[in-house]
């Protein structure tokens, strides 16, 4: 600024002076804060000073060396937004990195509500920025347990346009965000706990935040049999229950009534717990069953109820001893698991080969290998294939020449090797299988799996011996083809001629890639056994794939390994898994295999117990491409939980297995009213199969008595409403029970407290500190002017503060830790003149003054002797008080925030 100190005039003053050491301080007002200095940078804990709150900055260091309970003493934790300063490197930023490795630690100590915003409010949002940014707070500050505050700046700006998990919060709520920064909540109970606002173009979320009080966490299943226990967490956010209150885990009948709820488990206690719960002996069978959770003193009902329960419900079991997904013998329909090893899901297929080791599991199939590109070392794809019990014939050119279609056709797959980098001269190297595709074409009618690469020659031989089993194993004849480093100097988009019959895939050169870490997707059985990051070759991607293959393994998302769905056809979706007889439906499906003129594809229901043994055509199309077939339940099929449908072909015949889900069949639901979709109805229940009609649903219900099903915001019952005319969430009057807002200036949330004794005036409630000589009760405590401020002669009237041996912010004197923070504070009562004037002082290390122009600045030192901060306006002939909070930012940079009577009047950033 270049701005001459010049001395004093006549000054008045009554003062208080304050030094804290911010990490030892009391809960002055509202609750003890705790910030994540690495990402501070914009001022949170500033605002959060505002609001009363006592404030604790810390570094990664003295983060990561917190436990639990450090992190459950503080009643809310600020992850702050993160300026342009940031690489806008998401989850990899340092700072972040430190959150991730420390979650299971700081996790669980968060129990209150939560606010996420998914830009930077502070940076760009002016005033409207900073007001979510203190409502946000203060709002996790004010809730009961511990908050959890975090606002994703321009961390995550960068990011892909596909969303991306925050990894450090997974242990807390799962949530995803966006490049552009638009957040989408996929965690549980999300309509229930979280409120949305200010929607990003696509309609997702700019700012998510929790409004629960007492709920229940999921249950992890929706099958229970007589007799199994399973623990129940629940949590208080914000309720208060009296010592001897006890907490109980009910279920409803079979219709989903609680009327004469059945109690599994109970728990004594007034805090968050977990419940252990039994479904006893004797239980109906039955599929609308749910559990909630209450408590006794007082009594209150958690927010949400479980899904839907099948109790004592039928399961087809599987026996998958080495938990490879391939199981032996047939399913179990029973509802209890009848043993170690046995499943319900998450199997592929049938027909185990050796159910004791998990890297062998396919059928004995037989299996060509065209030989001209078959390494002579081992190991290669014949070895894996003899190794997994296949019978393997290889043949060469010549034999190949001279084989015809239905010769191919006899076997379950063709393999075309991985040469281990022989050739690299492109679609020149599959000359003979270019000039022989129109005979051997058309005999790929099963699985197809294309690796980019050369897994063989690269260590991941698992990679091939996965391919071969899949592609052998799925009815038909499959194929597998390694490119190995044949395109590795191709163009991009360059066609794969000889595959030109079976599916149409274009190539390039990957080298830029080289020696990258790839993710794979370890669901698929081509990836069991390969670990992520496992290293990969990098000689070449796919540019384009059919829809019908599936990316299973990238390079900066580029693909390198797809395959073929499951089965050549197969049931890719149905657009519910209840129904009743006479419903009609469609049936989404895909194909994976070259299927002839006049094929159809067929989709069977079986019975109620899953069995396939004597099938129920229920719709059928006469194509040979993926499609959607219409579909009808007949009139009269029994009430069951357990059935399946599959899909088949005609031209060739190919059975698929089942679709993975039970199908409920004339089972009766309990259907809710719930016309803004708010997640609370009105009206009775319905219980039946079918729709009662528009707006009525059968999940997601968190309660009943919408006050107002036409309004999404209103849905909870009559709400408490209290006027607060001045906006300073202080309000007058007693309140009123109804569902709408009476009027102007009601509210039900964000109030903190009653006796506002001038509504019309937001600078005075019992929030506000009380201003002295301005005959007015400012604080609402029926007194004026009771801080008995002392009166001074107006000569020189300033306080020269003690020494603090090494806690100075000055660095000239600094001879130990640096100090954390510093507030000074007092009361003055200017007079007219022009002079400047210290307030309060420390020899040549600070001070706090008014200048000439009766402004609030403050110095610090020798280091901005000419260059002083300086904010507000004085008036003159007022008790007044000023403060200024300073704060370290980093080394010897600092935050200086200016306050005149309360207010927030500026910032400076001192750097030294």
């Amino acid at each position: 600024m270049n701005t001459q100190l010049k001395r004093s005039n006549s000054l008045r003053i009554a003062f208080a002076i304050s030094i804290f050491i911010i990490c030892s301080i009391s809960n002055l007002i509202a609750g003890n804060v705790l910030v994540y200095g690495p990402l501070l940078s914009l001022n949170e804990d500033a605002i959060a000073t505002s609001l009363g709150h006592t404030v604790t900055i810390v570094d990664s260091t003295q983060w990561k060396n917190m436990t639990t309970s450090q992190f459950a003493s503080y009643d809310a934790i600020i992850i702050p937004e993160h300026g342009w300063s940031s690489n806008n490197t998401g989850n990899s930023d340092p700072a972040i990195v430190v959150l991730n490795n420390t979650k299971s630690v700081w996790s669980p100590a968060i129990t209150g509500r939560r606010v996420y915003i998914s830009y930077d409010p502070l940076l760009d949002g002016g005033s409207i920025g900073l007001a979510r940014v203190t409502r946000g707070i203060d709002t996790v500050a004010t809730s009961g347990g511990t908050g959890l505050y975090f606002a994703t700046g321009l961390l995550f700006f960068n990011s892909p346009t596909t969303p991306v998990n925050i990894d450090f919060l997974s242990l807390v709520d799962s949530i995803q965000v966006k490049g552009g920064s638009c957040l989408e909540a996929t965690f549980p109970y999300y309509p229930a706990y979280f409120q949305k606002t200010d929607s990003c173009s696509d309609g997702n979320s700019l700012k998510i935040v929790s409004q629960s009080v007492f709920f229940m966490e999921s249950i992890g299943s929706n099958y229970f049999c007589s007799g199994n226990t399973f623990n129940v967490n629940f949590f208080n956010v914000r309720d208060t229950f009296q010592v001897g209150n006890i907490f109980s885990v009910e279920l409803s009948n079979a219709t989903g009534d609680f009327s004469s709820p059945t109690i599994l488990g109970a728990l004594t206690g007034i805090t968050s717990g977990t419940i252990s719960a039994t479904i006893p002996g004797g239980i109906p069978v039955g599929s609308g069953y749910r559990i909630r959770v209450t408590s006794s003193l007082p009594y209150k009902i958690a927010d949400n109820l479980s899904p839907t329960l099948l109790i004592n419900t039928n399961q087809n079991w599987y026996l998958d001893a080495d938990n490879d997904h391939y199981y032996t013998g047939s399913p179990i329909n029973q509802c209890n698991s009848p043993g170690a090893g046995y499943v319900t899901s998450g199997f592929y297929r049938g027909s185990d080969y050796d159910d004791n080791n998990p890297a062998i599991h396919a059928t004995p199939t037989n299996i060509l290998i065209y030989g001209p590109r078959l390494r002579s070392f081992l190991p290669n794809e014949q070895s894996l294939a003899i190794a997994q019990g296949h019978t393997v014939t290889v043949v060469s050119e010549t034999q190949w020449s001279a084989m015809t279609t239905s010769q191919f056709a006899s076997y379950d797959a063709i393999v075309i090797p991985d040469d281990g980098c022989s050739d690299q001269t492109g679609n020149l190297g599959f000359t003979l299988l270019n000039s022989t595709k129109s005979v051997w074409s058309p005999a790929i009618t099963g699985r197809r799996c294309y690796i980019a690469t050369d897994p063989i020659a690269d260590n991941t031989p698992q990679v091939s011996t996965n391919a071969i089993n899949f592609v052998a194993n799925g009815g038909g004849t499959g194929l597998f083809v390694s490119t190995s480093c044949s395109y590795v100097i191709s163009s991009p988009n360059t066609d794969i001629d000889f595959l030109s019959l079976v599916d149409s895939l274009k190539i390039q050169s990957n080298n830029s890639f080289s020696g990258i870490n790839v993710v794979n997707q370890p669901t698929h059985p081509v990836m069991d056994a390969i670990l992520p990051g496992s290293l990969f070759g990098e000689h070449s991607y796919f540019n384009t794939h059919p829809s019908s293959l599936e990316n299973l393994f990238s390079v900066d998302l580029h693909p390198v390994v797809i395959a073929s769905s499951e089965s050549p056809v197969g049931v890719q979706s149905i657009p519910s898994t209840y129904f009743c007889d006479g419903n009609t439906f469609n049936v989404v499906y895909y194909k994976a295999g070259i299927f002839n003129s006049g094929n159809v594809f067929t989709v069977q229901l079986s019975d109620a117990l899953g069995s396939f043994a004597s099938p129920v055509s229920i719709g059928s199309v006469t194509s040979t491409t993926n499609g959607v077939i219409s579909v009808t339940i007949p009139n009269g099929t029994a009430a069951g939980s357990g059935y399946r449908i599959r899909i088949i072909s005609s031209s060739p015949t190919n059975i698929n297995e089942e679709y993975h889900t039970n199908i409920n069949i004339n089972i009766n639901r309990n259907w809710y009213l719930d016309a803004d979709n708010d997640h609370y109805y009105t009206g009775n229940l319905i219980n039946q199969c079918d729709s009662p009609g528009v707006d009525y649903t059968t999940v997601g219900i968190i309660g009943g008595n919408d006050c107002d099903d036409a309004d999404p915001l209103l849905h909870d019952g009559n709400r408490v409403w209290y006027l607060d005319a001045d906006g300073d969430h202080y309000y007058t009057g007693s309140g009123i029970t109804q569902c709408h807002s009476p009027g102007a200036g009601y509210s039900f949330e964000g109030l903190l407290g009653s006796s506002d004794c001038d509504d019309n005036n937001s600078a005075i409630n019992p929030n506000v500190i009380e201003i002295i000589g301005n005959g007015i009760d400012d604080n609402c405590n029926s007194t004026l002017d009771e801080n008995n401020a002392m009166n001074f002669d107006g000569a020189n009237d300033s306080i020269v503060a003690p020494y603090f041996p090494n806690q100075t912010l000055d660095p000239t004197y600094n001879s130990g830790t640096q100090t954390v923070a510093l507030t000074i504070s007092a009361w003055i009562k200017l007079d007219a003149g022009s002079m400047t004037q210290k307030i309060v002082s420390r020899f040549n290390s600070y001070s706090l003054e008014i200048n000439s122009g009766n402004q609030l600045q403050y110095r610090s030192g020798g280091y901005d002797a000419n260059d002083p901060a300086r904010f507000g306006q004085i008036p003159i002939g007022i008790w007044t008080h000023v403060a200024i909070v300073v704060s370290e930012v980093g080394g010897y940079n600092r935050n200086i925030v200016f306050y005149i009577n309360g207010q927030n009047v500026g910032l400076s950033i001192l750097i030294y």
